[in-house]
């Protein structure tokens, strides 16, 4: 029987539906709440308020965690504060530690790992080894997906914090900006997105493009993501775009062209919009430099050659899709074979493209060890999400990435079978 302990979960109806699968298989299960968003979406029997000063987290888990003989600790992500602590204090204690993310292979896949994920996650960075593994294809099932449902299960989770907050309390800025801020942007940005179409912009890409330009397009991150602030050295989008840029100015081909590609999630605190025009007239670059708030990255893929990112999913399905990608922070799948891992400034002239075999088997290695078919927001997803999460729970059946050596196929297989548990079991092919 597994005594599990979750410490930040995605919002909504998901840990509900997960307690009870696992309680069904034997386990028991807590939750710590800290708002009442947590509250109202937390089942009673599962529920360990934490109101206690900020300083007083670290004491308060670890007696927690020894109270009630936990055996494992689930975070929704390792970056935040009291996801890290929990994590450190789990380490500390020599518990089994779990890490839910927002999938690498979004929309359809959820992350979860053992021990990190993104830039902590022990994935080897040797493409030899997912050469070696030769793990095979892995189905899934497509269901609904659309931003609509995630805005509408944040917005519920907020309206219960801040409606609690005299009785539960509440961080405002627990996720970076505060909340207040936040929302105005998005009400800005939605406004600004729908009052400057960019139709003209893209006729404009599709134009050069046409006449021979070379296109590289650059992603940005949401502000205050951790893959800016915890898993590269630049902290924002602004000091991201600037060195960028100015490579680009200095070494990309007199008729390149760069399109720069607002996050999707992005609330307009850094004006990257204008930071870019900016730095173009002073760098000089004129028309060759195209800035984008709305326009889905599927659409502007055929137009562009490269594609320049800090560490995001955008990123990995450049790569996937077959273009040269070059990382400016710590992404877990930047490594040679995969990524063009020379330096940026002669990527412009001369990017590495990826292989397409060692992309399919880094993919493959991915979704038999640590991609599991489903989502958060829907039910639909929920449906194909949490038998799965719940059984690799329940038998402790994660992936441990101690690296064989590749030398070894044998070896390798013997690995992959092993850590082989979620392969899409009991869901359906159609995809």
């Amino acid at each position: 029987m597994r005594r599990l302990l979750f410490v930040g979960t995605p919002f909504g109806a998901f840990f509900g539906e997960l307690a009870s699968e696992l309680e069904r298989n034997g386990s028991r299960v807590w939750r710590v709440t800290f708002n009442g968003g947590d509250f109202v979406a937390t089942p009673r029997r599962n529920r360990i308020v934490f109101s206690n000063p900020e300083d007083g987290f670290a004491k308060f888990i670890e007696e927690t965690l020894i109270r009630l003989n936990i055996d494992g600790v689930v975070t929704f992500n390792d970056c935040l504060p009291h996801e890290q602590k929990t994590q450190e204090m789990a380490r500390k204690l020599g518990l089994r530690r779990y890490v839910l993310e927002n999938g690498y292979l979004r929309p359809y896949w959820v992350t979860f790992d053992r021990n990190g994920v993104n830039g902590h996650s022990a994935l080897p960075r040797n493409i030899e080894f997912y050469r070696a593994a030769q793990a095979p294809p892995v189905p899934h099932v497509e269901f609904p997906f659309t931003l609509r449902s995630l805005v509408a299960t944040t917005t519920r989770h907020f309206t219960n914090a801040v409606l609690l907050a005299p009785v539960l309390g509440f961080n405002p800025q627990y996720y970076g900006d505060s909340v207040w801020t936040q929302a105005k942007g998005y009400i800005v940005e939605l406004l600004r997105r729908r009052s400057h179409p960019e139709k003209l912009a893209l006729q404009r890409l599709a134009q050069l493009t046409q006449e021979g330009n070379p296109a590289f397009l650059c992603l940005l991150q949401k502000p205050g993501d951790a893959q800016l602030v915890q898993h590269s050295q630049y902290g924002g989008n602004l000091q991201y775009l600037k060195e960028v840029i100015a490579s680009f100015a200095r070494h990309a081909a007199a008729d390149a062209v760069l399109l720069v590609k607002q996050h999707p999630l992005d609330y307009g605190s850094e004006n990257c919009g204008l930071f870019v025009q900016d730095l173009a007239r002073q760098l000089d670059l004129g028309s060759r430099i195209i800035f984008i708030r709305d326009t889905s990255i599927d659409i502007v893929y055929p137009f562009v050659r490269a594609v320049v990112t800090v560490n995001s999913t955008g990123g990995f399905a450049s790569l996937i899709k077959g273009k040269p990608v070059k990382c400016m922070g710590n992404a877990f799948y930047d490594m040679a074979g995969l990524t063009h891992v020379g330096p940026l400034d002669g990527f412009w002239r001369d990017p590495v493209s990826p292989e397409a075999h060692d992309v399919e088997a880094f993919v493959n290695y991915l979704k038999n060890t640590s991609q599991f078919n489903g989502g958060f927001e829907t039910a639909a997803a929920r449906k194909l999400l949490i038998p799965l999460i719940a059984q690799a729970l329940v038998e402790d059946s994660l992936a441990h990435y101690a690296a064989p050596k590749v030398q070894a196929p044998v070896a390798d297989e013997a690995l992959l079978a092993k850590t082989t548990l979620h392969k899409a079991a009991g869901s359906p092919s159609t995809h």
